[in-house]
């Protein structure tokens, strides 16, 4: 979500293509408070932000002064999902765990089978309504409904929630202050 004051002042949003050929496979961007979500939100991208460890930052300069403490990771920006999942598997498979033990040792999977199901455990899935800050446009709400309608079709391997979140106008101005 956007705030609607940043939505007043965007212009014309293009995706993501290389100018003089019209295509790119994909771009890369550092996160850590949305550098890889709005992009892709706000210009019809797939992005994905990997858990801190996941991708190697070797040869990045991946912190801003006075922010070291806030952890950041690098991700895909694709026009297509197949580009994310091509950038994902081939950085994973060059094992950057082996020169950089701080990242986590897990290989790429190209399917979700992994997700640990053993008849007891049920997937839980949050959904944000309203976060207090930010209400979601219509669009937005419209596909949250969808996507909960679309779980609630598999009751025995998840569960659908509501999240409520606690104090995220304060969250917020803490963030806001860190970056400031």
């Amino acid at each position: 979500m956007a705030a609607p004051s940043e939505l007043d002042q965007i212009s014309v949003c293009r995706k993501l293509y290389h100018v003089d050929i019209n295509h790119s496979c994909g771009e890369l961007s550092h996160c850590a408070g949305g550098s890889i979500r709005s992009p892709a939100s706000n210009c019809g991208l797939y992005g994905l932000k990997p858990t801190n460890g996941r991708v190697p930052l070797i040869g990045c300069a991946a912190y801003v002064i006075g922010c070291e403490t806030i952890l950041g990771t690098l991700g895909p920006l694709s026009p297509t999902l197949g580009g994310i999942k091509l950038f994902m598997k081939t950085i994973l498979a060059a094992k950057p765990w082996t020169t950089d033990p701080s990242l986590h040792q897990i290989p790429w999977r190209d399917n979700e089978s992994h997700i640990y199901r053993d008849g007891k455990k049920k997937l839980t899935v949050g959904v944000l309504w309203d976060d207090g800050v930010v209400k979601p446009a219509p669009p937005v709400a419209r596909a949250l409904q969808e996507m909960m309608d679309r779980l609630k079709a598999f009751p025995s391997d998840v569960e659908v929630i509501e999240w409520k979140p606690y104090k995220q106008k304060e969250a917020l101005e803490i963030l806001v202050s860190l970056f400031t």
